[in-house]
């Protein structure tokens, strides 16, 4: 019995593809590693003493307000135990509410459309090679070969091969400028909604453009970092 290969993914799928790569799983028992130190208990413990945080407070609260300069800290963590940036949310929230969420790790991998992002274009700016190969995966240094080939196995269709179609045959600026436009509006819409769990934040870019404009919660911290950069240089 041949398999239906045009059949497309619920957001449940997606994310149990996602947790089943075995970049996501190294990096969920690097972390759950670091959360039994003592050094990251007390970076934490005084973090929350500095901002008046009341960890049982947020528990409650559906939605939560960000202290100023708490990412900065959680960045400061980041760094230190050289984690990946799409693990943000998940230290921030951390912070926050004492909560530890497999959804919100990320993973050793993610997609992206330079062209969409154009992060390449702040150094290097190179228009022949970004419009001939404008997806790229980005790898961490502490990715195995085995993640490598785990991960493009498991969520080319997902996570590269829709970034490829939507590349494909760019011959008139009229399509330049209506892909521009569609995804904007769900940059700008995940960015209104960057205080929801990334899996909800999925869920909805799904129900308002369409199933072939999901992508990996990776990803979608990268481009909440992108649009609140583009923010404070406004």
């Amino acid at each position: 019995m041949k398999k239906n290969i045009n059949k497309k993914l619920s957001i449940e799928e997606i994310l149990t593809l996602l947790k089943s790569t075995t970049g996501h799983k190294k990096l969920v028992n690097y972390i759950k590693e670091i959360l039994k130190e003592e050094p990251f208990k007390e970076s934490i413990l005084k973090i929350r003493k500095k901002y008046n945080i009341d960890v049982n407070k947020n528990k409650e609260e559906k939605s939560l307000s960000f202290p100023n300069g708490i990412e900065e800290e959680a960045l400061e963590l980041l760094n230190k135990y050289h984690l990946e940036f799409e693990c943000l949310n998940f230290i921030v929230l951390y912070i926050l509410r004492d909560e530890f969420s497999e959804n919100d790790i990320g993973n050793m991998l993610f997609t992206e459309d330079i062209i969409d992002t154009k992060e390449s274009l702040i150094s290097g700016h190179n228009p022949y090679t970004e419009e001939q190969f404008p997806v790229v995966i980005r790898i961490s240094p502490y990715a195995s070969k085995r993640d490598i080939l785990n991960y493009v196995e498991k969520l080319y269709r997902f996570s590269i091969e829709p970034f490829q179609k939507a590349n494909q045959k760019k011959t008139t600026l009229g399509k330049v400028k209506n892909k521009k436009t569609i995804i904007e509006k769900r940059n700008d819409f995940i960015y209104e909604n960057r205080k929801l769990p990334r899996k909800e934040i999925m869920r909805l870019i799904g129900d308002k453009f369409g199933s072939n404009n999901i992508i990996d919660y990776g990803y979608i911290g990268k481009i909440i970092s992108l649009e609140k950069r583009k923010r404070k240089e406004l």
